[in-house]
Parts: C-alpha cells; sequence; structure tokens
C-alpha cells in the first residue's frame, strides 16, 4: 500500500537515509531516496510529499533549476549542508530553503533543530511566500494538501535522547552550554538573563508570578523587587525580541506576572 506521507530526500549520498527513516517513523512517514535532479523531476509530478530534504549542492545546480520546481508544490524545503558556505546557503533561502541541518546528521541534531526548522518555514518571512503561491497557485487543493500534511509533521515533538536540548519557536536552549540560539545565532545573555528565560521556558503557557520569579532568580536575597524583575524582563526582551515595545514571546499580565507563550498567527 502507499504512504501517504512520503519525505523527499534529494541526495546523492545516502549515508544519512538510515537517520531520517527513524527520525520520521515516528509519524508513520516513508524517506524517499532520489539521487540526482531527473529523478527527483519525475517523482514531484506523480506526489506532493510532506516536505523536501535536499542537498544545497543539487539545489544550486542548473542555475538553481530545481529548487524552482519545488517551490511550486508550496511544501518546506530544508536544505542539506557538508560545510559552511554562508553566501551559497543565503542565496538558497532565498530562493525558498527554509533552513539548514549539517551533516553528518545524528538523532540528536533532528530532534534539536527540525521543531526550530519547522516553526520557522511556516512563520515570519516565510509565511509571505506561501501567501504568494495560494494566490498564484493553479491549482488551490495543493496548498490544502500542504497544509494537511503540515498537521502530520507537527506531531513531531521534541521529546528524544538528548534531555539537555530544549526547544521553543524559533529558540534552542541548551543547559549544558548555557546558552540560547535563535535561528542558529546564539544570543548572548547574562547568567541571570539565561536563568530567568529558562524558568519561563519551564513554565511555558501558564503565568509566572513576580514572587515566583524573585525566589527563583534572586533565591539568597532580600533586597530583589518587582523593579529587578521589571529591569531584567525588559533586558530579555530586548535581546531576543524582534520588537521589544511589542514584544511576541515575553508577555505582561498586569497584577498577575509574566508568561512566555508562542505569538498567535
Amino acid at each position: 500500500m502507499k504512504n501517504d506521507f512520503e519525505i523527499l530526500l534529494i541526495d546523492d549520498d545516502d549515508l544519512c537515509l538510515p537517520t531520517f527513516q527513524q527520525f520520521f517513523q515516528r509519524i508513520d512517514a516513508q524517506v524517499l531516496l532520489l539521487s540526482d535532479e531527473e529523478k527527483a523531476l519525475k517523482q514531484i509530478k506523480n506526489t506532493v510529499p510532506l516536505l523536501f530534504l535536499i542537498s544545497l549542492k543539487l539545489a544550486c545546480a542548473k542555475e538553481w533549476n530545481l529548487l524552482k520546481e519545488l517551490n511550486q508544490t508550496v511544501m518546506p524545503i530544508i536544505g542539506l549542508v557538508d560545510n559552511d558556505d554562508p553566501a551559497l546557503m543565503q542565496e538558497g533561502k532565498k530562493r525558498g530553503i527554509s533552513g539548514y541541518l549539517v551533516k553528518p546528521l545524528d538523532l540528536y541534531q533532528l530532534n534539536a533543530y527540525f521543531p526550530v526548522i519547522l516553526f520557522n518555514a511556516w512563520s515570519g518571512s516565510d509565511t509571505e511566500k506561501y501567501k504568494k503561491e495560494r494566490r498564484f497557485c493553479s491549482d488551490r487543493r495543493d496548498l490544502s494538501i500542504g497544509r494537511r500534511r503540515l498537521d502530520q509533521l507537527e506531531k513531531i515533538d521534541n521529546s528524544g535522547p538528548d534531555e539537555t536540548l530544549f526547544h521553543f519557536g524559533p529558540f534552542i536552549i541548551d543547559t549544558l552550554k548555557k546558552h540560547i540560539t535563535r535561528s542558529g545565532n546564539i544570543i548572548e545573555l547574562s547568567p541571570k538573563e539565561y536563568n530567568l528565560f529558562f524558568l519561563l521556558l519551564k513554565n511555558k503557557e501558564r503565568v509566572v508570578t513576580t514572587e515566583e520569579i524573585i525566589a527563583q532568580i534572586w533565591p539568597k536575597s532580600h533586597r530583589a523587587s518587582e523593579e529587578d524583575v521589571k529591569q531584567y524582563i525588559y533586558l530579555l526582551r530586548k535581546k531576543i525580541e524582534l520588537d521589544p515595545s511589542h514584544p511576541c514571546f515575553i508577555q505582561t499580565l498586569k497584577g498577575f506576572g509574566y508568561m512566555l507563550s508562542y505569538p498567535e498567527a
């Protein structure tokens, strides 16, 4: 029986195939390896996949011809890279690649980074791309299929073998290295700023009172006050929010406290 949920892996290297197969088996998705452009183009004529995983080397060949065809399906495209080539990776982003995974891959990487890349693929600037595709798509049923299949992808959670990595929206928190990244870029936080973010993360979608914050962030101090909490919330917002004056992630509930939550779509 044909699997309704296919992941197309377009790469001339099959070393990462077993890792992807193991990762995506949790949503009963089949990973199909296609080793060249001709096979990939033939396949997408017959099926709309759940998402694409494509080698950047193959994506940029023949003036990005294959990537142009993949973009017509309005499904997420994730690039695979062997080494750091910022200029080429940036060009790939401009042409529709939502994010990158660095080879060699393991389950730790996928559990930590895949949900973040998927989040970015359907939010922020990428949203405009899909709005344009909605307007120009010759068969709007394709877009509906894409959204239903995205629902299947979202069943992937971040429960994995590495309990020291947490993700929230575009953020990854490494509790061993004590740092936070946003879309792969490290955010420089002071110890108190990091502890405050992690406290809110552990209680995401729940109001954390000022008293709780003081007890956790200044456990041995009798001088910490509500003004100290406000100051550190302000400092944290400056570093994690795109527009600190209109915060999306750290919400203030006057008279109650603060809450870390996903921004409304």
